[in-house]
Formats: structure tokens, C-alpha cells, sequence
């Protein structure tokens, strides 16, 4: 079998379907080191669920006021809950999780885990890509697969030819 340059050290994908998932980690800065942000300037999270095979998929959150209702769903897809009583005595906001060592320390959580729903927009990226929407969902709307899909079968790829080798 010949190398996977594309998917080498990358974990497989989840498909679409719903998901029972733990939070991986989560990002607040690009590979360049600048943090990410809305068009509004507003800071953004992004999360990366991973599921007991470890296929992973990710989710850009905005830790805005006005978009704290997306990033609440997330929390309160949760189990066990996130104790949201709490968070207002303590006056926990959205743009709290900005902050990576305190997104990390109540996010990524090995023992709290949570359903997501995988589905194609009826759009394309700017590379022609279908887009995927993740929303977290509550257990008991979730339509969990309990086992994994049946691989296809692969059709062996040709052997190249002498003038194909690059070296």
C-alpha cells in the first residue's frame, strides 16, 4: 500500500451522522500565532470533538455577547451539564473562553462528553468543497450509529509507469 501524503498524521474525519464525542482540544490562534477573530473583531474558539475511534471534526465558535447563543448550545449539549447557575454567580461570560488556558481547564474534559450532528449545506467553500455544519445536539435527539459504517471496498491503485516516477 503506498503512503498517504495528504492524511499523514492527521486523524480520519467524522463522517455525517450524529456523534457521541469528548471536546479534543481547542485553538484560539492560527498556525501563524494571530488569534482568531470575527469579521466584528469579536474572538473566536475553535473546538475539536473527537469520538472513541479518534475521528475528529471541529467547530468555530465567536465568544461575542451577541453570538453567546451558539456557544451556549455547545454547553448545553454537555454530560454531564455545565452548571450554568454557577457561571452566572460567578459571572462567567463567552468571552471568557477566549482565554486558552481556562478554555482548556473547562472544555477539554475526558469524563464530559456530548452529541453532534453532521450535515451538508446546500453550499460549496471557495474551493468547491461541499461545507459541513456541525451542531452540538442533547442525548436524547441524537440518532448515534452503535456500530461503525462498513468500509467500501478500494480498487487497487495502478502500478506507475517509468516516466510517472519523480525520482
Amino acid at each position: 500500500m503506498a503512503f498517504d501524503w495528504k492524511s499523514a498524521g492527521r486523524a480520519p474525519e467524522l463522517e455525517l451522522g450524529d456523534h457521541k464525542v469528548t471536546i479534543k482540544s481547542v485553538r484560539r490562534t492560527k498556525r501563524d500565532g494571530t488569534a482568531f477573530t470575527s469579521s466584528d473583531g469579536s474572538p473566536q474558539l475553535f473546538v475539536v470533538y473527537a469520538d472513541s475511534r479518534g475521528a475528529e471534526a471541529g467547530q468555530m465558535f465567536t465568544l461575542s455577547e451577541k453570538a453567546g447563543w451558539s456557544f451556549a448550545g455547545l454547553l448545553n449539549a454537555c454530560e454531564p451539564p455545565f452548571d450554568f447557575e454557577r457561571m452566572m454567580i460567578d459571572r462567567i461570560e463567552p468571552a471568557h473562553f477566549a482565554n486558552e488556558v481556562f478554555a482548556l481547564r473547562n472544555l477539554v474534559d475526558k469524563q464530559r462528553t456530548l452529541h453532534i450532528r453532521i450535515k451538508l449545506l446546500d453550499k460549496v467553500d471557495r474551493n468547491g468543497n461541499p461545507i459541513r455544519d456541525i451542531s452540538p445536539i442533547r442525548p436524547e435527539f441524537a440518532q448515534v450509529r452503535t456500530t461503525p459504517p462498513a468500509s467500501q471496498p478500494t480498487k487497487p491503485a495502478a502500478k506507475p509507469t517509468e516516466d510517472e516516477l519523480p525520482f
